[in-house]
């Protein structure tokens, strides 16, 4: 099985289209058909990581070839 989605970048392409799941539109978001649950949350915060806060061997390889990553805090408001 080939895992695209959380591995491959949005901006380089169109990912889901690289997959086989179906999406369907739920209240204020996407879920897809193939999930088992889904969280539908409001953002309430988000920060970009700091890469000085980072161990060097870290912000090597994850951060090497592109910025690091964005953290986010949210509130779930519904589960299906």
């Amino acid at each position: 099985m080939v895992i695209t989605l959380g591995t491959k970048s949005g901006r380089d392409g169109d990912k889901l289209a690289l997959t086989k799941i179906t999406p369907k539109a739920v209240s204020n978001g996407v879920a897809f058909n193939e999930a088992h649950t889904t969280f539908v949350c409001k953002k309430i915060y988000n920060q970009d990581l700091d890469t000085a806060n980072m161990p060097p061997e870290v912000v090597a390889s994850a951060c090497a070839n592109e910025p690091p990553h964005r953290m986010y805090i949210a509130e779930v408001e519904e589960i299906f």
